[in-house]
């Protein structure tokens, strides 16, 4: 299944974490000195220096770190820099585990998919593990190593997916709807986290990153990356520096231009926002009001969150989109675009619906009439965009308030924009849920911000199913105190 993906981040992700559990420790002997650290991170806290051939107990492992005790201090080494633990760490495969007394015995209770844990004892295909003072034990058959190859991680992701009803048209394990992410409360308090900013701690090497680009021009450099499967990819990571937002940006083929599905459709609200403002700034967009061929009228800023959520249905999602299109002409879109990232795209296209009204118009609280579309339009063509228009006009719409003025989208006001990042977190594709969830980092972080589109559909020339994906992640690192 190709997959385009196009992914910005404002933090800094330090390894995978596992669950710890405690038990008569182990030791293990330190083969290259190294430093004690209060964080199984390469930026935690330094302790001590412990030097080669010292012995310590172990006492718990999460991912590449050992936890070993010196003297009265307790911290953290690499596990590569150690020999002689038995602490083997693994992950929960199935649905739910039991946790029973002894092998084959009574049921104590259960562990959930994904549940990280610390190996103690292996005895005729059972595990032991202590979870806060009690011994349990599970079946060796529902584990995978830790560190087992990323073919066999893969494989167990793919079969809980199978398991969730996943097929091509809908990946249920990821697609699983606001209602089950970890950040479900948090999808209103979105707009307001971004309009304060990014607190002022850029991570080290990203301080002297290359300014974001000034409007209408590219990056500086886009470093090669390469992801398995994925046609196209475009990552930019962002920080706020004391001369304004920095930027770095990898990409595998970010430029080629492709059909990215539904994964386009804020860009048409983006091109009205700006349109609107530059003719009356004080518009309350999402108040503005669209009125539909059967006399009905929709507030923009439902519009835009049914757009997104699918909550009223695939057709209207597309009917909508279709409507908000035609308040422009076509060639609008496109040098709308291209006047924002420097490149230039096909972006012409519907999306496989009647818009909700053929010549739509927008009118106020009061009734007056603030647009109109035109009477006729340019002829459709594809649309056909990069992984990089997605990321940089994603970036461009979240931290339009970090960004200078020559640097954000012209005559665009964040109270235009509000209503639709708001909606742009209801998108029910939680794919960046479910990593970081799987890194274990849903409880290290906070005031987090998750914003995604995702597009997927049927290339006719050659049957494949193919996914776009443009998502954006702001939080705060709780062990770092960056943003």
């Amino acid at each position: 299944m190709p997959l385009r993906l196009s992914l910005l981040l404002s933090l800094s992700l330090l390894g995978f974490l596992c669950a710890s559990a405690a038990a008569a420790p182990p030791r293990v002997r330190i083969e290259r000195a190294t430093t004690l650290r209060e964080r199984p991170a390469d930026l935690g806290a330094p302790r001590l220096r412990l030097a080669e051939g010292e012995h310590y107990p172990a006492l718990d492992r999460r991912g590449a770190w050992v936890e070993v005790q010196v003297g009265p201090q307790r911290g953290w080494v690499p596990a590569s820099h150690t020999r002689g633990s038995s602490l083997a760490a693994s992950v929960v495969v199935a649905d739910r585990l039991n946790l029973r007394d002894g092998p084959g015995g009574a049921r104590l209770g259960e562990l959930e998919q994904d549940t990280w844990l610390v190996e103690r004892e292996r005895r005729e295909g059972w595990v032991r593990l202590d979870l806060g003072g009690r011994s349990g034990w599970v079946h060796a058959g529902y584990l995978l190593p830790a560190e087992a190859s990323s073919e066999a991680r893969a494989e167990a992701f793919l079969r809980r997916a199978r398991r969730e009803g996943s097929r091509a048209s809908h990946l249920a394990y990821l697609d699983r709807g606001l209602e089950r992410s970890p950040w479900r409360s948090e999808a209103t308090q979105v707009a307001a986290r971004l309009a304060r900013g990014l607190r002022l701690a850029p991570p080290a090497g990203l301080a002297q990153a290359p300014a974001f680009p000034a409007l209408g021009a590219l990056p500086s450099a886009i470093a090669p990356a390469r992801l398995d499967h994925a046609a196209q990819l475009c990552l930019v990571r962002v920080t706020r520096a004391a001369a304004g937002l920095r930027a770095r940006w990898r990409g595998q083929d970010p430029y080629a231009q492709d059909q990215c599905w539904s994964a386009t459709k804020q860009l048409q609200a983006l091109g009205l926002i700006q349109r609107l403002h530059a003719r009356e700034p004080s518009l309350r967009v999402g108040d503005l009001r669209l009125r539909d061929r059967s006399g009905t009228s929709h507030r923009l800023s439902d519009l835009f969150r049914a757009i997104v959520s699918y909550e009223r249905g695939v057709s209207f999602s597309n009917a909508a989109s279709g409507a908000l299109g035609r308040l422009r002409r076509r060639s609008e879109r496109e040098d709308d675009l291209a006047a924002w990232t420097g490149h230039r795209s096909d972006f012409r296209g519907d999306y496989g619906a009647a818009p909700l009204a053929e010549r739509p118009s927008l009118e106020d609280a009061t009734g007056r009439r603030v647009w109109t579309g035109p009477a006729s339009d340019d002829p459709r063509g594809p649309n056909l965009v990069s992984t990089y228009d997605l990321t940089r006009t994603l970036a461009m719409l979240a931290w339009h308030r970090g960004l200078a003025a020559e640097q954000r989208i012209p005559a665009a006001q964040w109270s235009g924009l509000a209503p639709l990042v708001e909606a742009l977190a209801h998108d029910p594709a939680r794919y960046l849920d479910v990593a970081l969830v799987q890194l274990g980092l849903a409880d290290r972080l906070r005031d987090v911000v998750i914003l995604s589109k995702l597009g997927h559909g049927v290339r006719s020339a050659t049957g494949l199913a193919e996914i776009a994906y443009v998502a954006l992640l702001q939080a705060h690192d709780a062990w770092t105190g960056r943003d």
